[in-house]
């Protein structure tokens, strides 16, 4: 009997008595605990998932799982051997770890690309987007304009 976000879970106790209880309970995925981070994701949710389709909601609606998955296994790990010190929003902290997590994905630890990433655009000839934006006319008349003053160079 799922209505809205409430479904009905049944628990069985197998044993010599085989015991059943339904409880009634609420799935969300929205960050109670924490409306920074609430209001972050929803933010990262409208940037990303802006064309309406299912495809577009995909990737916004992973970042939150898996920041309310590491969130969950934060909070039930016996004692506070998983959170470092000085974490004051457990849930902004979970965040900003999926996040990172989401940027590093095919590199090295030392912030090179992974070989098989580097192989295919190599094979190809193609330049990356970054490599293209770095050539590009825009770049140059940024960095001799208003780069100048971002990078304290003036």
């Amino acid at each position: 009997n799922a209505v809205g976000n409430r479904v009905d879970i049944k628990l069985v106790k197998v044993n010599e008595t085989s015991q059943t209880k339904i409880v009634r309970s609420e799935i969300t995925l929205i960050v109670h605990a924490s409306p920074v981070s609430e209001t972050a994701l929803r933010a990262i949710e409208s940037a990303l998932g802006t064309d309406g389709d299912e495809e577009s909601s995909t990737l916004p609606l992973l970042i939150r799982a898996d920041c309310m998955r590491l969130l969950q296994q934060m909070w039930s790990s016996d004692g506070d051997n998983n959170m470092p010190s000085g974490v004051e929003d457990i849930a902004w902290y979970t965040l900003t770890v999926v996040l990172l997590k989401l940027l590093l994905l095919g590199r090295n630890g030392d912030g090179s690309r992974q070989p098989a990433m580097q192989s295919s655009e190599e094979e190809s000839g193609e330049l990356s987007v970054w490599e293209q934006l770095l050539q590009s006319d825009f770049h140059a008349a940024f960095s001799e304009g208003e780069g100048r003053l971002l990078f304290g160079d003036s």
